[in-house]
């Protein structure tokens, strides 16, 4: 770190810092707290959203993929999954929570069926983003530490949690919202410019990389063959991805907050469009990244020995080859991803665990007024950061004692174990009137063990975990007796 990365590093730090404490003066009462008094344009909710679901395992996982020996473009496929969802929620989703005025999307499933499923659901989404976005927070720390020796793995986990939980506790959704604005403009430069740059060190520049990929098939895109064992074919994409967005962006507080804080479905539809038009592109640049390494280190060896991890070829790249400045925007990038994912995390924990657990529980919260909810909610989000930290180091630890785990995979499995239960619950109160809050839990349960089983005691890959745990609690969960009057 050259000190005019350094300067980089501040003066982003500084104006995330500056977001939050301008948010602060404007979040007022948990209306303005946890959604911003409703008046988020589509297009800074649609920016926001890529923001989060951009993390540090995309930005460092996905060239990863590419670059691997036998990498290629397939993975951009699970970007068709992803459109196809977005297309449901925006048209059944959405408008359902906007009827029922939802202040997390657990108010409707409560609204739906009773009171057990909404602890059920905002508890499992609670347990599946604590470990998912410790693993993700751990993913930037790798990055970080490759990129910056001096800094240990550890220290990297504190630092990235630190300046996250400033500002998120500070200025709360509005200023995650815009915070991820800014994020996602300096991870799209850094990226952009990290390709740039791989390119301009290849011999014979992109020409050679397009022979390169070509000869070595790194250009495929579509993959239809039928083995489940492989991760990303169209079949995975059409199925898996497809059920993975349902859930990511449906049924996760942490994606379905921002949306929440536009002023109504139409608005909240087009930022979430708005975010799948915007996902090809960038998914497609950080693939290219991959590429182009492959071909640099291939046709100009590096004289330092290259990792044998392939998810930490980029980082290394991003601390030897990046000249001034740019190096420090590539690192400030990484931090945006990271810090992007980590203060959603925080304030959608923060606010499934006040509105759906705490509040209905605690008659002594709920005797509390507005402003003191507020504080107590900050404090909340405060212990929710060291959890993830803690989840975060244990995870560093697991990483260190299993060399060949890829970091890409390592995060989007652990989501499969909730997420299965959380969509089953949702789509039959959606699309049903069957149903029972206390058979609910028999659902969930069943959703959550198919899982188990097909992850321990089969081979499939993950992208099919998520249909069999959704499909597993919809089908038990239709047993249960009809609502005799439904809310939605």
């Amino acid at each position: 770190m050259r000190p005019v990365d350094v300067a980089v590093l501040v003066v982003y730090l500084g104006a995330t810092i500056g977001i939050g404490l301008s948010a602060a003066r404007r979040a007022r009462g948990m209306e303005g707290y946890f959604r911003a008094g409703r008046s988020i344009p589509w297009w800074a909710a649609g920016l926001s959203v890529l923001a989060t679901e951009t993390s540090a395992a995309t930005f460092i996982g996905v060239p990863g993929v590419a670059y691997a020996a036998t990498g290629n473009f397939t993975y951009l496929q699970l970007a068709i999954g992803a459109l196809l969802a977005r297309i449901v929620i925006g048209s059944l989703f959405l408008p359902a929570f906007y009827r029922a005025d939802a202040f997390t999307v657990y108010d409707f499933v409560e609204r739906r069926f009773g009171p057990i499923s909404r602890t059920l659901t905002a508890a499992l989404f609670v347990v599946g983003r604590t470990l998912g976005d410790g693993i993700r927070l751990l993913i930037a720390a790798v990055a970080l530490a490759f990129a910056w020796p001096a800094l240990p793995l550890e220290g990297a986990i504190l630092f990235v949690a630190a300046i996250t939980v400033l500002y998120t506790v500070l200025g709360g959704i509005r200023a995650v919202v815009w915070t991820d604005v800014m994020q996602g403009l300096v991870f799209t430069i850094g990226a952009v410019a990290a390709l740039w740059i791989a390119l301009g060190r290849t011999p014979g520049g992109l020409e050679s990389v397009l022979d390169f990929a070509r000869e070595g098939g790194k250009t495929r895109l579509f993959d239809l063959s039928l083995d489940p064992q492989k991760t990303f074919t169209l079949w995975t994409a059409l199925l898996g991805a497809s059920f993975l967005g349902l859930a990511s962006h449906g049924t996760d507080q942490d994606m379905a907050q921002r949306l929440l804080t536009c002023p109504d479905a139409k608005a909240s539809r087009r930022g979430i469009l708005f975010s799948a038009a915007l996902l090809f592109p960038t998914v497609a640049v950080f693939l290219a990244i991959g590429v182009a390494l492959s071909a640099t280190y291939a046709l100009a060896p590096p004289i330092y020995e290259l990792p044998e991890r392939a998810d930490r070829v980029f980082p290394v790249f991003i601390g030897r080859e990046l000249p001034p400045v740019v190096s420090g925007l590539v690192i400030a990038a990484i931090l945006a991803a990271a810090m992007s994912t980590l203060s959603s995390a925080l304030q959608s924990l923060t606010s499934a665990t006040v509105v759906n657990l705490v509040r209905p529980f605690s008659r002594r919260f709920a005797a509390l007024d507005d402003q003191r909810q507020v504080r107590a909610s900050k404090k909340i989000a405060v212990g929710y950061s060291l959890v993830v930290v803690g989840i975060a180091l244990v995870a560093a630890e697991v990483y260190r004692a299993n060399p060949g785990t890829r970091l890409l995979d390592f995060a989007l499995e652990v989501f499969a174990y909730t997420y299965g239960g959380m969509l089953g619950l949702f789509l039959l109160g959606l699309l049903t009137r069957a149903g029972s809050d206390a058979w609910n839990l028999a659902a969930v349960a069943a959703g959550v063990g198919a899982v188990v089983a097909v992850k321990h005691w089969t081979s499939l890959a993950w992208p099919w975990h998520y249909p069999i745990g959704t499909i597993a609690t919809f089908l038990v969960g239709i047993l249960g007796r009809p609502l005799r009057n439904p809310a939605t």
